[in-house]
C-alpha cells in the first residue's frame, strides 16, 4: 500500500482538523508544491477544500512528499499525525510510520541526565526541606504585647518560606511525574538499529529442460516426435493433437499458435535418435562398436576398428573420409546422409522445390513444371549452412557484449556495497559530532543551572539567618521581661526602663527582604524549535555525477544576522523610496482626477457614462443613444406618430404613402441601426397605456424589440421570427392578466405579469423599459426602470449582421397605446442605475 491509500483513508479527518496553512507553507518550502499547485490550494476559502487539494497533490508526489507531511504534522498537529500512523499500522505498513528516532534517542540521553540531576536535587530539596521545617516549627513562642507585631512579621516571612519549599514539593512531583512518562516511553519506542540490512537475492531464472514436450498433457508423449516452436522449444505431435485450444503458452512464457506449429524438430529428433539409430554400416554383420566416423564416398558410418579396415581395402583408398570430433556443431550428421525420394526409391533428392517445400530427385525435377523455383540441394544446404552461422557469430558477439555488461554491473556493485559502508561511517561521524556539541551544551546548561540556584539559595540562607538572629534577640528580651515580673516591685522599676530600652532596640532591626522568594530557575528553549526543525534537514543522500562535490551552503545564524541586516538597510531605502513614489503618485493621482471629473462632465453631455473613471475599460462605458422613430418606414394603416414623435396605435390619413414603408408590421422601426460597436449602449422609452375593454385571446398591447432588416415586414409581430429578440405586452392566457413576455428567435422564454396595469376597462398605466445591449458579449437586457430591476438577459444574441429595431403597437379598438423615446437629455443615470446595467451585461 502506497501513501496515497493512507491519505485516502483519512481524508474525512484530515478535512475536519488539518490546519492546511502550515502544510502548504512548509512544503512549498522545501520544493514539493510548485507556486502554481500552492496558489490553486490558498486561494480555496473553505478549510475542508483547501485540505482535499492537498490530499489530491500529496497523492501524486510519492513518499517524500508524505515524509514532508508527517515532519510538519509531528510539529504542530500531532493528533492527525497520530491518526495516520494508525492508518498505516493498520494496513501493515509501518515503514509510513514516520518516528524521529534521532531527535527521540537525543532527546532520552538528555532526559536520563536530567533525571539523575533531579533525583540529586530531589534527595538536597528533601533535606533542606526537613531543615527548613525543623527550623521553622521552632518558632513558637509567647508574644508580649509590644512585641506582637514583629513576631507577627515573622510568623508571614516563615510562612512565605513553607510556601515556597510547597512549590518545590509540587514541582518535584511534577518532575516525578515526568520521569515516569518517560520511562514509559522509552520502553515503548522501538530500538534504534544502526546494523546494515542484509541484501536481498535476486531471483535467478531456473533451468529450463530444452528436451522436454512444452504441453506433456497427453499419455502419448513422445519427444521423439517433436515440433519446432517460434521460440525454439519443442512440443510433441502427440500432445499437440490432444490440445483443443487454439494457442497454448509455451513454458518461456511465449503464446504459440497450434495451427501455425508444422516444421519438424530434427534438431531434437537427432539428438533423442542418435545413440540408438546410428550404427557401424561398413560390414554385413551388425557392428556394436561406437561410431567414429564417415565415409562420404561409402555413406556409411564407421567404428574405429572398421575405419582401419576400411583404408586397407584398395577400392576404398581415395574415399574421404570424416572423423565425427571434426563436427562439433553437428552431432548427427544427419545432413550428410543424402534422403531418398518419397517417389522413387532407388534414386536420392538433389534439387529443393521451393514453390512445392519437398525436395526432389533428378526424375521428378525433369516432370516439374518451368514457373517453379528450383534450386540444388547443396547450394541450398550451404546457403542455410551460412546462414546459421552468421546468426551463431552475431549472437556470439551479442552474448560476449550481454556478459560484458553484466560484469560491469557486478563490479559498479561491489563499489557500491563499499562506499555503502564509507558513507553510512561518515554518516556516523557527522551526527557524532552534533551529538557531542549538544552534549557540551547540556553540560554548559547544567553547570549555569547549578549555579543560579547555588546563588539563590545563598541568598535565602543569609535571610534566614538574619531572621534567626532577629528571632533570638526577640526571645530575649521577651523571656527576660516575662522573668523580671516575678520580681519585687523596686527591682522592676529598675530594670524595665532598661528592658522597654532594649525592646526599642530590637524593634529598629530592619526584616531582610528577600527578592529571591518571587524567583524560580526556569528552562528557556531559545533556538530549541529551530534547532528540532534544521535536525529534520540537515544532510541529504543523494544520486550524483562521481567525483561531485557538494558543500555545506545552508546560512549560520552569524550568516542570517548579516543577512538580515542587508535586509533591513534595503528595506530602508526601499522605504524611502516608495514614500517619494507614493508622494509622486498622489500628486499624479490628484490631477488625473481632476481631468477625469472635467472629462466625465463632457461625455454626459453626449450620452456616454463611466461606471470606474480610474479604470477605464470598453466594458466600463456605457453609451446612451439618441434613437427615433422613422417616420418614413410606419405603417400607415396601423399606426402613426405624432408631431411630438409620439408612436400611437392610429393609422395615419396619407394619401401618398411612398416607397418603402411597412405593409405587415403593426408599428415603425427606429433609426440608427442595431449595435454601436465597441461598448455597451443603452436607450430607453416610455409607453402610455389605456384600456378601452377588458383584454382576452392574448390580445397584443406594445412590442419592443430588433431583427435582421430581411425578417422586419414579413409578420405583423417580430416575436415568432428568426434572428429575433423582443419583449410584447399583452394578455396572458395562462395567468388570465397583461403580461410581459420574452421572446428569442421564435421561442418564448419567461413570462412576467404586470403589478400596475389591471385587465380592466378604464385602466390606465405608464410603463418605463429600458434596453441595453452589447454586441462583444452578445447580450441583450430588458430592463424596469422604475423599479430598477432587470427583467430578463437574453444571451448569445446573433450581431453578425445589424439588427433592426423596432416598435409596434396593436389592438387600437381595445387599447390607447401612446410610446415615445426618451432623449439623452432626460434619463435620468445615477451610479446605481449605470452600475445595474453594466453589471447585468457582464
Amino acid at each position: 500500500m502506497d501513501p496515497s491509500t493512507i491519505l485516502k483513508k483519512g481524508l474525512r479527518l484530515l478535512q475536519q482538523q488539518l490546519q492546511p496553512e502550515e502544510v502548504l507553507d512548509h512544503l512549498l518550502s522545501v520544493d514539493l508544491l510548485s507556486q502554481v499547485e500552492y496558489d490553486r490550494c490558498r486561494d480555496m476559502k473553505v478549510k475542508c477544500d483547501q485540505t482535499r487539494e492537498l490530499v489530491m497533490l500529496l497523492m501524486c508526489k510519492g513518499e517524500q512528499a508524505y515524509k514532508e507531511f508527517c515532519i510538519v504534522l509531528n510539529q504542530d498537529q500531532r493528533h492527525v499525525k497520530q491518526v495516520l500512523d494508525d492508518i498505516a499500522l493498520g494496513t501493515e505498513r509501518p515503514d509510513l510510520v514516520y518516528i524521529p528516532q534521532t531527535e527521540v534517542s537525543r532527546q532520552l540521553l538528555a532526559k536520563e541526565e536530567v533525571i539523575r540531576h533531579l533525583q540529586q536535587q530531589l534527595e538536597l530539596q528533601k533535606q533542606e526541606y526537613e531543615t527548613n521545617v525543623f527550623h521553622k516549627s521552632e518558632q513558637i513562642a509567647r508574644e508580649l504585647d509590644e512585641a506582637r507585631r514583629r513576631t507577627i512579621n515573622a510568623e508571614k516571612e516563615l510562612e512565605g518560606q513553607i510556601t515556597w519549599c510547597h512549590r518545590l514539593e509540587k514541582h518535584i512531583a511534577t518532575l516525578e511525574k515526568e520521569i515516569k512518562d518517560l520511562q514509559s516511553k522509552s520502553l515503548a519506542l522501538p530500538g534504534i538499529e544502526f546494523e546494515m540490512e542484509e541484501e536481498k537475492q535476486t531471483s535467478v531464472i531456473g533451468h529450463i529442460d530444452a528436451m522436454k514436450c512444452a504441453l506433456g498433457t497427453s499419455e502419448a508423449c513422445d519427444p521423439k516426435q517433436g515440433l519446432v516452436l517460434p521460440c525454439l522449444h519443442t512440443v510433441c505431435a502427440p500432445c499437440l493433437q490432444q490440445h483443443t485450444e487454439k494457442t497454448f503458452i509455451c513454458f518461456c512464457g511465449r503464446e504459440a499458435a497450434c495451427n501455425e506449429i508444422k516444421q519438424v524438430d530434427h534438431v531434437r529428433r537427432n539428438e533423442l535418435t542418435r545413440d540408438t539409430n546410428i550404427r557401424c554400416g561398413f560390414l554385413k554383420e551388425p557392428c556394436e562398436g561406437v561410431v567414429v566416423s564417415l565415409c562420404r564416398g561409402c555413406q556409411n558410418y564407421l567404428c574405429q576398428s572398421c575405419t582401419q579396415l576400411h583404408k586397407k581395402i584398395k577400392a576404398s583408398t581415395f574415399h574421404d573420409v570424416e572423423s565425427i570430433n571434426g563436427f562439433p556443431e553437428n552431432p548427427n550428421f544427419e545432413q550428410f546422409k543424402r534422403p531418398i525420394c518419397d517417389s522413387h526409391s532407388n534414386q536420392s533428392v538433389m534439387f529443393i522445390d521451393h514453390e512445392c517445400q519437398k525436395a526432389v530427385c533428378s526424375i521428378c525435377h525433369s516432370n516439374l513444371p518451368a514457373d517453379h523455383d528450383i534450386s540444388l540441394i547443396d547450394d541450398e544446404y550451404q546457403k542455410q549452412m551460412t546462414l546459421l552461422k552468421q546468426v551463431i557469430a552475431d549472437h556470439t558477439g551479442n552474448l560476449q557484449s550481454n556478459q560484458a555488461y553484466l560484469q560491469q554491473r557486478l563490479r559498479v556493485l561491489d563499489s557500491l556495497k563499499k562506499r555503502r559502508n564509507g558513507l553510512l561511517q561518515n554518516l556516523s561521524n557527522s551526527y557524532e559530532s552534533i551529538v557531542l556539541a549538544l552534549k557540551d551544551r547540556f553540560k554548559d546548561l547544567r553547570q549555569n543551572t547549578l549555579l543560579e540556584i547555588k546563588r539563590l539559595q545563598d541568598a535565602i540562607q543569609q535571610d534566614m539567618k538574619s531572621l534567626q538572629e532577629t528571632q533570638a534577640a526577640f526571645r530575649m528580651t521577651t523571656d527576660y521581661a516575662q522573668r523580671c515580673l516575678d520580681v519585687d516591685q523596686v527591682q522592676l522599676i529598675a530594670l524595665a526602663p532598661m528592658i522597654a530600652q532594649n525592646a526599642v532596640e530590637d524593634r529598629k532591626r530592619l526584616l531582610p527582604k528577600c527578592t529571591s522568594l518571587n524567583k524560580d530557575i526556569v528552562f528557556s528553549p531559545q533556538g530549541l524549535r529551530a534547532l528540532h526543525s534544521l535536525i529534520h534537514r540537515v544532510g541529504d543522500i543523494i544520486c550524483t555525477e562521481r567525483d561531485t562535490v557538494h558543500r555545506d551552503e545552508v546560512p549560520t545564524l552569524k550568516d542570517l544576522q548579516q543577512q538580515n541586516g542587508v535586509s533591513q538597510r534595503t528595506i530602508a531605502s526601499l522605504t524611502d523610496e516608495y514614500k517619494m513614489k507614493e508622494a509622486k503618485s498622489k500628486q499624479e493621482n490628484d490631477l488625473r482626477g481632476e481631468a477625469l471629473s472635467l472629462l466625465n462632465e463632457q461625455l454626459k453631455q453626449n450620452g456616454f457614462y463611466i461606471q470606474e473613471p480610474t479604470q477605464l475599460t470598453k466594458t466600463s462605458i456605457l453609451h446612451c443613444i439618441q434613437h427615433a422613430f422613422n417616420n418614413d418606414k410606419v405603417n400607415v394603416h396601423k399606426a402613426s406618430i405624432t408631431a411630438n414623435d409620439e408612436l400611437v396605435n392610429k393609422k395615419q390619413l396619407i394619401r401618398f404613402q411612398g416607397q418603402g414603408r411597412l405593409q405587415r408590421y403593426m408599428g415603425t422601426c427606429g433609426t440608427p441601426y442595431f449595435p454601436c460597436p465597441g461598448f455597451p449602449c443603452y436607450l430607453e422609452m416610455v409607453a402610455r397605456v389605456g384600456l378601452n375593454r377588458t383584454l382576452t385571446n392574448q390580445d397584443l398591447i406594445f412590442e419592443i424589440g430588433m431583427c435582421w432588416e430581411d425578417y422586419a415586414d414579413t409578420e405583423h409581430t417580430i416575436s415568432k421570427l428568426p434572428h429575433s429578440y423582443s419583449m410584447a405586452v399583452s394578455h396572458c392566457s395562462i395567468h388570465n392578466r397583461i403580461c410581459r413576455m420574452f421572446w428569442k428567435e421564435e421561442r418564448h422564454l419567461l413570462c412576467l405579469p404586470t403589478e400596475t396595469l389591471p385587465n380592466t376597462t378604464g385602466a390606465f398605466d405608464s410603463l418605463h423599459i429600458g434596453v441595453a445591449y452589447d454586441d462583444s458579449r452578445k447580450k441583450v437586457v430588458f430592463i424596469d426602470v422604475k423599479t430598477s430591476q432587470v427583467m430578463k438577459v437574453l444571451e448569445n444574441v446573433d450581431f453578425s449582421q445589424p439588427l433592426l429595431p423596432m416598435f409596434g403597437v396593436y389592438n387600437p379598438e381595445r387599447v390607447s397605446v401612446s410610446m415615445r423615446i426618451v432623449t439623452v437629455a432626460e434619463m435620468h443615470m445615477p451610479k446605481e442605475k449605470i452600475k445595474l446595467i453594466l453589471r447585468s451585461l457582464s
